[in-house]
């Protein structure tokens, strides 16, 4: 999160792309961080996985938000 308000150009001055991976370690087990990490990465692909299945309906939910913005928030009813 410390680059999250670096814009792109400003990225690739500092050498980081879009693909890095920024891990903080401290002073734990090395058994515990590799499976730390290796949980990490199992529910980052299943994430991916999961928004690759839904990308076919990424125009109809994208086009439905565009409208839902532009019509305002919604009020409850009285």
């Amino acid at each position: 999160t410390t680059h999250h308000r670096m814009d792109a150009e400003a990225l690739a001055r500092a050498g980081i792309s879009e693909g890095t991976v920024r891990l903080s370690i401290g002073l734990e087990d090395a058994g515990d961080l590799l499976d730390d990490l290796g949980r990490a990465l199992h529910l980052s692909q299943r994430a991916a996985k999961r928004r690759a299945g839904t990308a076919r309906h990424t125009g109809a939910k994208r086009d439905a938000g565009v409208a839902q913005k532009e019509a305002g928030p919604r009020r409850a009813a009285s």
